[in-house]
């Protein structure tokens, strides 16, 4: 069975049989939503089949239901919608990903013990991936591939209350300038920059303004 290519939501009203409107009424025929006393949700197969999926009160209970169906709001266009053309195309995408995954995995046994920083973190990303896809993992994005360590005017200010918050940012861009990845930033490498922008302590600091 082919799954549905399309969505549409109708408003709907019940005639009767002289094709009166009628809430009790046998036949039921689409209109417009200033008449309508219900909306429909149907799925489309293209040249195949219209299903009704079922009847709401409002419009937007039923495009509440297409975006649980889909993942997405309704788009208000009747037209195939590209997320729903790679919706059911997942399966392939996943199948050729694992293989791709399976040649990055080989390959990366010829870049010695550690293998490409970056290959490894695509590989690890595309497992994160797998697990999500599976139900075994968080739903949340995986990992970020960069980490930022931030240290504020206030950080400064904690160890150099004499300083005025110009002279605290002067003290930050110089550890930023003279940032050495081996030691990294710290309490003491800010300390030792604003003695050498701004001289020692005082014994007594007086927070300047």
């Amino acid at each position: 069975m082919k799954p549905f290519d399309n969505y549409e939501i109708s408003g709907c009203q019940r005639l009767d049989d002289a094709g009166t409107p009628d809430p009790n009424g046998s036949i039921t025929v689409t209109c417009d939503d200033d008449e309508a006393e219900f909306w429909t949700l149907y799925g489309h197969v293209q040249g195949v089949r219209v299903e009704a999926l079922g009847d709401y009160s409002s419009r937007e209970a039923a495009e509440e239901v297409y975006q649980c169906i889909t993942g997405q709001p309704f788009p208000n266009l009747y037209e195939s919608d590209p997320h729903i053309r790679r919706m059911h195309l997942a399966a392939e995408a996943f199948a050729l990903l694992e293989r791709a995954a399976s040649e990055l995995e080989i390959w990366q046994m010829s870049c010695g013990p550690e293998g490409d920083p970056d290959t490894q973190a695509i590989l690890g990303e595309i497992r994160h991936l797998f697990a999500r896809a599976a139900g075994d993992g968080s739903d949340e994005p995986a990992p970020s591939r960069d980490i930022a360590i931030t240290w504020s005017v206030e950080d400064v200010l904690e160890i150099r209350p004499d300083l005025s918050e110009v002279q605290a940012i002067q003290v930050l861009q110089w550890a930023k300038r003279k940032h050495d990845a081996t030691i990294g930033i710290n309490w003491e490498v800010l300390a030792c920059h604003a003695e050498f922008l701004f001289g020692d302590a005082p014994a007594t600091p007086l927070r300047l303004t």
